[in-house]
């Protein structure tokens, strides 16, 4: 039972399904201030009975702060208001934050980013969270295909029914997992448990951060030996990722501070520089220079757009280390001439912005935003450049016409 208010629903999905029935992407039939702005709206009773008896967002949001204290409280005891809007401030943080509100299972505020959340990249993480069922991102995909408007929803549609086959594919790595968990002494269990360590879906990392959390010292070090030996990943910046979500297991595991590693029995190989420590400092120390070692590879080649994305990585990473070796190899400055240079692909562009998205320095998050917003310029300029040129292609055809019929 879900209890908001004096309303009451059987469960999340009936909460969801409800609000999204009633409010997601309804408009009044014109723009809400001139709606607002008419002679019958302008006396504050009849502004009061509006805001009880009013179900478009944008209305309710609007009288939600009206000046005058009766139609406000009139606005904030509408059922819209009570069951979604008074949650809607989310969508006034930075774009960092909304990201991390995105990835939090915090049910009724995941419900207003996916009806209200602008941003397609924040959405993207929104609609992946777990908390979003593949039933509710159908019923989600339907009221969008009914109440689309315009070219950004097509964008949210595309992304949404994309994600839809994620969750779909989840269900079967869970599936999976699950399956490696009972029989984890399995070498090729081991492997597949590595490997989903580098998948884009966090939330399958985090179900592997969990099982890593008590399994056996002895069988976490071979996985972590066989993480560094084996290569499970496609590429550099996915072993890169498996190393640092590792480390994020380890450093969670006080249990492998008890151990020494002198005194540690094990068939897989120690490092007898780091021999000194216990087992906690001497995985952490052993991936970190796994990484140092991934990062020194990426300067051979700063032509290589992957090598690129890792330094990204690494220039924004928690580890201090990391980031002056980072730096020391490509600046903040490069970086984003080469995200500006137009020759770069579209694809690296917002994959080299959503990682600086996540930089701690604000100032390289508001480089971030200005950089989307320059692009989307660019863009602009570039469709009205076509526009014209089409045009005149076309004025041109017309007047050999013209000329051929005289």
């Amino acid at each position: 039972m879900l209890e908001i208010g004096t309303y009451k629903f059987k469960n999340e999905v009936e909460y969801f399904e409800y609000v999204v029935e009633k409010y997601f992407r309804k408009i009044p039939p014109i723009p809400t201030n001139v709606y607002l702005n008419q002679s019958s709206a302008s006396d504050y009773e009849n502004r009061t009975k509006l805001a009880s008896i009013c179900h478009f967002p944008s209305i309710i949001n609007t009288l939600a702060r009206d000046e005058n204290y009766h139609v406000r409280d009139a606005a904030r005891k509408n059922e819209f208001w009570v069951l979604v809007g008074q949650l809607q401030d989310v969508l006034g943080f930075e774009k960092r934050e909304r990201r991390e509100f995105a990835r939090q299972e915090v049910f009724r505020i995941i419900v207003v980013m996916l009806m209200f959340e602008d941003d397609l990249d924040v959405l993207r993480e929104v609609l992946r969270n777990a908390s979003v069922s593949t039933r509710m991102l159908t019923r989600y995909i339907e009221y969008l295909e009914k109440r689309s408007h315009g070219k950004r929803d097509e964008l949210i549609l595309s992304e949404a029914r994309n994600i839809l086959t994620e969750k779909k594919q989840r269900i079967v790595k869970v599936a999976n997992l699950q399956k490696a968990r009972k029989n984890i002494n399995d070498q090729k269990n081991q492997e597949l448990i590595v490997n989903i360590l580098a998948d884009v879906d966090h939330v399958m990392r985090k179900a592997v951060h969990n099982l890593l959390q008590d399994i056996d010292p002895v069988i976490f070090y071979h996985m972590v030996q066989a993480a560094i030996t084996k290569s499970y990943q496609d590429d550099i910046l996915s072993k890169f990722t498996v190393f640092t979500e590792l480390i994020f297991v380890v450093s969670r595991r006080d249990d492998l501070r008890l151990i020494k590693v002198k005194e540690f029995k094990t068939n897989d190989p120690i490092d007898e520089e780091l021999s000194g420590k216990n087992l906690k400092q001497y995985i952490i120390q052993l991936l970190t220079r796994q990484r140092l070692e991934l990062l020194d590879r990426c300067q051979d080649d700063l032509t290589d757009f992957q090598n690129i994305q890792l330094l990204t990585t690494c220039i924004s990473d928690s580890d201090a280390k990391i980031r002056k070796v980072a730096e020391n190899i490509i600046s903040l400055d490069d970086i984003f001439a080469l995200v500006n240079d137009v020759s770069t692909p579209q694809n690296i562009f917002k994959s080299i912005l959503t990682i600086l998205s996540d930089h701690p320095d604000e100032q390289v998050q508001k480089r971030v935003s200005t950089t989307y917003l320059e692009e989307s310029e660019r863009l602009r300029n570039k469709l009205k450049e076509l526009e014209q040129s089409i045009t005149a292609y076309f004025d041109i055809i017309f007047n050999s016409v013209y000329l051929i019929s005289i």
